[in-house]
């Protein structure tokens, strides 16, 4: 295997970025399609804010195949790593609440991007100062 550096972008459907990088007329797939052609790499940002859809994660998968080099990064889901009431207490090892279903759905939508070899990596936004060690364990399986 070669070492590869990716380039990438943080997203692929922005308002802006119509008739300069692709035509508005794209659809959301059709943009993703056109990205991978120039790019091997884009981050999902929407997964911050909730777990991605198994079946938007495939549909994601199938609008880069003409890149067999191409490769989705993934924030994890912030109930992992935000307190759920961020704007009214600290985030802190004790205030971030997650449930079993989080993690499940969570897993679901990695495993949809892993499962056809797309998943590049997760990363962690992490707002608090962990004053003890803290452990998020996520088993994807490709």
């Amino acid at each position: 295997m070669t070492n590869r550096i990716k380039v990438g972008t943080a997203g692929f459907s922005y308002k802006e970025w119509e008739n300069i990088v692709y035509p508005a007329s794209f659809k959301s797939t059709e943009r993703l399609t056109y990205v991978s052609q120039f790019l091997d790499l884009v981050e999902i940002n929407s997964s911050f804010y909730g777990p991605i859809r198994p079946n938007a994660g495939r549909t994601w998968c199938k609008a880069v195949a003409g890149n067999r080099d191409f490769v989705f990064t993934a924030k994890l889901y912030r109930a992992f790593t935000h307190s759920p009431v961020a704007v009214v207490e600290s985030t802190s090892a004790k205030t971030i609440r997650f449930e079993a279903k989080d993690i499940d759905d969570t897993k679901a939508g990695f495993d949809a991007l892993a499962g056809q070899n797309r998943l590049g990596q997760s990363w962690f936004s992490f707002r608090c100062r962990l004053s003890r060690p803290m452990r998020i364990v996520l088993t994807l399986k490709a």
